[in-house]
């Protein structure tokens, strides 16, 4: 592991890089330049440190994060794994996880998007405070008359907290002027993949099973930001995304009408 600091004269926050693997600079040298980019389009904010983990194998990502929640406490499960940028604040400091093996065949508008979409998680979720998350009354009142496990009722309650999250970053994007590199990173991350075939396979039959897929952070994310953002934009990649979701995903939505009826503000 290598560390290096990048700091600018007219920018905060500074920003701590850690190397994984064979990491170059031309790599880092792109990623720091949208991240300068974006923290100076979405100021004011109170960000003034943020640690940048940059990772060359998918392999190393997975082990250092299965590692990592261990060590600091998190009891939920770890729904990450295909995802090539990540952000989180368990030690306190808005970290940038990013795995150039899951990045490097994607188109630049892509990386850009997903690069983007954790900043703005740094900006609003930079606080411990966004990763406690005590058990609502009603979903313990769900747990013990469905008797639902603890640990599925922890998983449920940290998926919807992402798609909280990450409404509130679509928000936050959107109002600053992200809408294209936004609208191909959710694109990209409702591609149906071959997992997703066998994990709704699997899932089929098990209730609890299909809300876990039906709840899934991709999904999620996809809903909110469409539908709150882009809908009735006369904008053909917005226009684009909604038909790629009908085409792929609409056999598994089963909250569908009340987002369609919730109103775009």
């Amino acid at each position: 592991m290598a560390n290096w600091k990048s700091t600018d004269r007219k920018r905060k926050p500074a920003i701590v890089v850690s190397k994984f693997g064979k990491v170059g600079d031309e790599e880092i040298t792109h990623v720091l330049k949208v991240i300068d980019e974006t923290y100076e389009r979405l100021e004011p904010h109170e960000v003034n440190l943020l640690d940048l983990y940059v990772f060359e194998k998918s392999s190393a990502v997975d082990a250092f994060m299965t590692k990592e929640t261990k060590d600091v406490g998190v009891i939920s499960s770890f729904f990450g794994e295909s995802f090539f940028a990540l952000h989180d604040a368990y030690r306190g400091i808005s970290r940038i996880i990013l795995c150039l093996e899951r990045m490097k065949n994607l188109p630049r508008l892509v990386q850009r998007g997903g690069i983007r979409h954790e900043v703005g998680h740094s900006v609003l979720h930079g606080s411990l405070l966004y990763y406690i998350l005590p058990l609502p009354s009603a979903l313990s009142e769900i747990v013990t008359r469905f008797g639902i496990s603890r640990g599925h009722a922890v998983n449920l309650l940290y998926l919807i907290s992402i798609a909280v999250k990450d409404y509130e970053v679509s928000r936050l994007l959107y109002a600053k002027g992200y809408v294209e590199d936004q609208a191909a990173y959710v694109k990209y991350l409702l591609r149906v993949t071959e997992d997703d075939r066998i994990t709704w396979m699997i899932s089929r039959g098990n209730k609890l099973a299909e809300i876990f897929h039906l709840v899934s952070p991709n999904l999620m994310l996809f809903i909110v930001n469409t539908f709150h953002h882009l809908k009735g934009k006369p904008r053909r990649y917005g226009c684009g995304a909604a038909a790629h979701f009908y085409s792929n995903y609409e056999h598994r939505l089963l909250i569908k009408p009340l987002l369609l009826d919730t109103p775009s503000k």
